[in-house]
Protein backbone atom coordinates (compact mmCIF):
# COMPACT_ATOMS: atom_id res chain seq x y z
CA UNK A 1 0.00 0.00 0.00
CA UNK A 2 1.63 3.51 -0.95
CA UNK A 3 1.32 6.14 1.93
CA UNK A 4 1.61 9.55 1.09
CA UNK A 5 5.15 9.58 2.90
CA UNK A 6 6.00 7.06 -0.73
CA UNK A 7 4.80 9.85 -3.16
CA UNK A 8 6.07 12.40 -1.47
CA UNK A 9 9.76 10.62 -1.77
CA UNK A 10 9.43 9.83 -5.17
CA UNK A 11 8.20 13.67 -6.02
CA UNK A 12 11.35 14.64 -4.45
CA UNK A 13 13.89 12.29 -6.31
CA UNK A 14 12.03 13.58 -9.54
CA UNK A 15 12.20 17.17 -8.60
CA UNK A 16 16.18 16.55 -7.74
CA UNK A 17 16.99 14.89 -11.11
CA UNK A 18 14.91 17.89 -12.84
CA UNK A 19 16.39 20.76 -10.54
CA UNK A 20 20.07 19.58 -10.74
CA UNK A 21 20.55 20.04 -14.38
CA UNK A 22 20.09 23.48 -13.96
CA UNK A 23 21.86 24.15 -10.76
CA UNK A 24 25.12 25.08 -9.08
CA UNK A 25 24.56 23.03 -6.33
CA UNK A 26 25.24 19.92 -8.62
CA UNK A 27 28.80 21.74 -9.49
CA UNK A 28 29.43 22.19 -5.83
CA UNK A 29 28.17 18.71 -4.46
CA UNK A 30 30.54 17.28 -7.77
CA UNK A 31 33.32 19.14 -6.09
CA UNK A 32 32.92 17.50 -2.63
CA UNK A 33 32.51 14.29 -4.32
CA UNK A 34 35.98 14.20 -6.02
CA UNK A 35 37.63 10.90 -5.01
CA UNK A 36 35.01 9.53 -3.57
CA UNK A 37 32.69 8.96 -6.78
CA UNK A 38 32.37 5.13 -5.44
CA UNK A 39 30.94 5.80 -1.58
CA UNK A 40 28.56 8.61 -3.92
CA UNK A 41 27.33 5.74 -6.29
CA UNK A 42 26.68 3.08 -2.87
CA UNK A 43 24.76 5.79 -1.31
CA UNK A 44 22.69 6.31 -4.46
CA UNK A 45 22.42 2.38 -4.71
CA UNK A 46 21.05 2.03 -1.00
CA UNK A 47 18.99 5.11 -1.40
CA UNK A 48 17.17 3.94 -4.31
CA UNK A 49 16.70 0.59 -2.73
CA UNK A 50 15.19 1.92 0.47
CA UNK A 51 12.37 3.99 -1.99
CA UNK A 52 11.95 0.20 -4.00
CA UNK A 53 11.19 -1.59 -0.59
CA UNK A 54 9.14 1.14 0.74
CA UNK A 55 7.03 1.38 -2.25
CA UNK A 56 6.82 -2.34 -2.35
CA UNK A 57 8.44 -2.12 -6.26
CA UNK A 58 6.05 -0.07 -7.86
CA UNK A 59 8.08 2.13 -8.90
CA UNK A 60 11.13 0.59 -9.54
CA UNK A 61 11.73 1.75 -12.81
CA UNK A 62 11.40 4.93 -12.60
CA UNK A 63 13.51 4.35 -9.28
CA UNK A 64 16.52 2.59 -11.82
CA UNK A 65 16.32 5.46 -13.93
CA UNK A 66 16.86 8.17 -11.29
CA UNK A 67 19.69 6.21 -9.32
CA UNK A 68 21.42 5.79 -12.96
CA UNK A 69 21.37 9.71 -13.76
CA UNK A 70 22.40 10.91 -10.37
CA UNK A 71 25.14 8.27 -10.65
CA UNK A 72 25.70 9.61 -14.53
CA UNK A 73 26.43 13.02 -12.95
CA UNK A 74 28.78 11.72 -10.53
CA UNK A 75 30.72 10.26 -13.57
CA UNK A 76 30.83 13.18 -16.09
CA UNK A 77 32.83 15.44 -14.15
CA UNK A 78 35.79 16.55 -15.73
CA UNK A 79 39.15 15.67 -14.03
CA UNK A 80 40.65 18.90 -12.66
Amino acid sequence: MRTAADAVILEGWGRLIQECDHMSMLDKLKGLLKGHEDQAEKAVDKTGDAVDERTQGTYSGQVDAAQEQLKNQFRDQPPQ
